[in-house]
């Protein structure tokens, strides 16, 4: 009676097995990093642009307004935390404290004619990110915060819009400043 020996590849069966269960796992959690840190990159994309308009927003109503006029009830800081708050961060407004979040000062050049506004979607504030699959390991939620500032020079030129679209218009009405120069980090 002869016995047969075992091959070599009836010793390995099931190893694709193993080997595709811990490739499966790689790839889910590649997946879940990618998509947590996904949200908080688009959510801070979209707390920039909500901090860029608030901005904006800030510096038209200041050139419109009086520069010297930076009280909380002011047009410049009312208008800038309206349109912040409207963009809205990961579905959600963002938080701006008027009082705290939208300050007039000092731009580079010496003049009081900047408006910054600080734009936050944080723990700290009550309203964070959230996290999908970062509760696996212990981790809820995350912030974001962005700034932006703009800035009023005086104008002594304006380019006008053509009323015939061939040639410009002699006399434009303008606002007596304009919004030069922004800045958002």
């Amino acid at each position: 009676m002869t016995t047969r020996q075992p091959t070599p590849a009836a010793n390995e069966r099931g190893a694709i097995l193993v080997h595709v269960a811990f490739a499966l796992l790689a790839v889910m959690a590649l997946s879940a990093v990618v998509t947590d840190f996904g949200v908080l990159w688009v959510g801070r994309r979209q707390a920039q642009n909500s901090a860029d308009a608030g901005a904006l927003a800030g510096v038209i109503a200041l050139a419109f307004d009086s520069p010297s006029s930076v009280t909380d009830t002011a047009a410049a800081r009312q208008s800038a935390a309206t349109v912040a708050q409207r963009n809205f961060v990961w579905g959600q407004a963002p938080s701006v404290v008027p009082e705290t979040d939208i300050t007039f000062g000092p731009c580079p050049d010496g003049v009081n004619t900047c408006v910054r506004v600080d734009v936050f979607r944080d723990q700290a504030r009550g309203n964070p990110l959230p996290m999908y699959f970062g509760r696996l390991i212990g981790l809820e939620a995350q912030g974001v915060r962005a700034t932006a500032t703009g800035m009023v020079q005086p104008a002594n030129a304006t380019r006008c819009t053509p009323r015939d679209n061939t040639t410009p218009s002699p006399i434009c009405s303008a606002p007596p400043a304009c919004v030069s120069q922004y800045w958002s980090g």
